[in-house]
């Protein structure tokens, strides 16, 4: 009985996460963003001809999976039901971390399949203790600041907030490379114009910060970037539509499907011209060679791949005749998450990542058509941000990235018991309610 009473007082205590928690969180997640990395990271503290870290954010990172490991320990619930409602999330986590058996560098797999674990708890942690309107709240705060600090750095430390080089001119505020800021502005961007959507206290502060986030991906000269800021503001137009009273639904998704076929067969037909309006070539900025050369290198190990985080590991791996063709050594990933996730665990690998995204976007667009609750757009916009990202960069399967918020959106999706004419189950997330209530209400 004492231990049932002290179980429920734990759960209690548990309910609301205190203020320690929410900066603990935010300041994680800024990190995460890579902010400040230039001043923090190292090349390569252990002759594995791949960077690894610098011991001062190694042990950074050591300390944030050590904590977070324990809140997850003593302040979520529910874990179990999101673990077993997660499971080609989880058999993925086997295979990138079991890839250390035919590893090519088994000791580097290691090193990033516990960093890898580490991320997972993070994004567990930060999808099981918070619901999902402290969540925008929390990124919206995080973004706030890493957007006035990129102003700041950019306009009173120029030395280190503007590009050099190649990309001399370009903004890249607190972070290492341009296409860094502009990816994180765009998700910025989204962030801003979901809670301008999904609560109308103070929209022009949101509106404006989203103003401001796609004002700096326009000085980071981000294509990709822009191109997904565009994509988000038409599936916000698209969610808007689905809204709308059932009998307009269909005239209005007809309409709109129209648009963006044209938009593509436009796109198409113009590739060049295009390519010339914003300042890159038919090459995509060497993408295309890239990826060819990416390609030819997975067709001599199609299955299983070189090991996880085994293949570019600079001259001294795989990628050095990708590196030699190109005549350079400033590469690191094949600018697509799909082809590096196939050369590190192979076909298998992709497979189940693949089968887990399409099943775990499917249940976030059922929650939303369910329920047009308008912060339930959140995570199956997350999930399309981050695909048409990885088109041409690479976040899917990555350490200490916006793949901690891929794992927050499983997770939370995990605890959710998705039927049809139960919408309840489901608007429990957008409420603040301690995760035990949210668990007893799946369970059920």
């Amino acid at each position: 009985m004492n231990g049932v009473n002290r179980r429920e007082s734990g759960d209690a205590l548990a309910s609301q996460p205190t203020f320690f928690e929410k900066v603990f969180i935010t300041a994680v997640l800024l990190y995460a963003t890579g902010a400040f990395s230039t001043l923090l990271k190292g090349t390569s503290d252990l002759p594995l001809g791949a960077p690894t870290g610098s011991l001062v954010t190694n042990t950074i990172w050591t300390v944030i999976y050590v904590v977070t490991s324990y809140l997850v320990y003593s302040r979520c619930v529910g874990v179990r039901l999101a673990l077993r409602n997660c499971f080609l999330f989880i058999s993925l986590l086997v295979v990138a971390v079991g890839s250390v058996f035919w590893s090519e560098a088994a000791q580097l797999t290691t090193m990033r399949g516990v960093a890898l674990i580490g991320s997972v708890i993070v994004g567990m942690y930060f999808g099981l203790r918070f619901p999902l309107s402290q969540q925008l709240r929390l990124l919206a705060l995080m973004f706030g600041i890493a957007s006035s600090l990129s102003i700041i750095f950019s306009l009173f430390l120029p030395d280190y907030g503007i590009g050099v080089g190649a990309y001399e001119g370009f903004w890249q505020g607190i972070y290492s490379h341009k296409n860094i800021l502009g990816h994180n502005m765009a998700m910025a961007f989204t962030v801003f114009m979901v809670l301008g959507a999904s609560r109308p206290a103070y929209r022009w502060i949101k509106i404006l910060f989203a103003g401001i986030a796609l004002g700096l991906v326009i000085l980071a000269n981000s294509v990709t970037s822009i191109f997904v800021c565009m994509t988000i503001v038409c599936v916000l137009l698209l969610f808007r539509f689905f809204r709308q009273k059932i009998h307009r639904r269909q005239s209005y998704f007809l309409a709109l499907s129209v648009v963006v076929v044209g938009a593509v067969a436009f796109c198409i037909s113009n590739f060049y011209e295009i390519m010339d309006l914003v300042g890159r070539d038919a090459n995509m900025t060497g993408r295309f060679q890239i990826w060819y050369l990416v390609w030819t290198a997975i067709a001599s190990h199609p299955l299983l791949g070189y090991g996880y985080g085994a293949f570019w590991r600079g001259l001294d791996g795989p990628s050095a005749d990708v590196l030699g063709a190109l005549g350079s050594q400033a590469v690191f990933h094949a600018h697509n998450g799909f082809l590096d996730i196939w050369a590190d665990i192979g076909l298998l690998g992709l497979g189940v990542f693949l089968s887990g995204y399409v099943s775990y976007f499917r249940r976030a667009w059922l929650l939303f058509i369910n329920t047009m609750e308008p912060e339930l757009i959140w995570p199956v916009l997350l999930m399309t941000f981050l695909l048409l990202s990885d088109l041409t960069e690479a976040t899917f399967l990555r350490i200490n990235t916006a793949w901690i918020l891929y794992a927050s959106s499983v997770f939370s999706l995990g605890i959710w018991s998705v039927k049809r004419g139960e919408p309840e189950a489901a608007t429990q997330i957008v409420k603040v309610i301690p995760p035990r209530v949210l668990r007893h209400g799946a369970q059920a």
